[in-house]
């Protein structure tokens, strides 16, 4: 019976057929701290972007919000101005100079009664 030898375990340097595995480990390992930091750049970026995108919106709702109140406060004039107008048209005394002047009304001298 013949015994089965063990493979040779491959060393660091193939004859021609590429890269060992531990050359590939050195170059994963130099590799990645300039993968993080590219990583950690973009998103740096990417927030500082969304900082600034939110700080133009602010502004702008902030600028809207200040037009807003100016029409607000012209249609509180424009409601008060519009309330002492009525008040003023719908006096009594108003009233009958509109309706003797304008509708050629009068004042009834005498007052029938109907019954049903």
């Amino acid at each position: 019976m013949a015994k089965n030898k063990p493979a040779k375990a491959r060393k660091g340097k193939g004859k021609g057929k590429g890269k060992g595995y531990g050359e590939v480990i050195r170059a994963r390992a130099v590799i990645a701290p300039y993968l993080c930091f590219v990583g950690l750049l973009v998103v740096l970026v990417a927030t500082g972007l969304q900082v600034v995108d939110g700080a133009q919106t602010m502004r702008t709702l902030y600028g809207a919000l200040g037009n807003t109140q100016k029409e607000l406060d012209g249609l509180w004039e424009e409601n008060s101005r519009l309330q002492l107008e009525r008040s003023t048209l719908s006096s009594l005394q108003t009233i009958e100079e509109v309706a003797q002047n304008d509708l050629d009304m009068l004042f009834p001298s005498q007052f029938e009664q109907v019954a049903q």
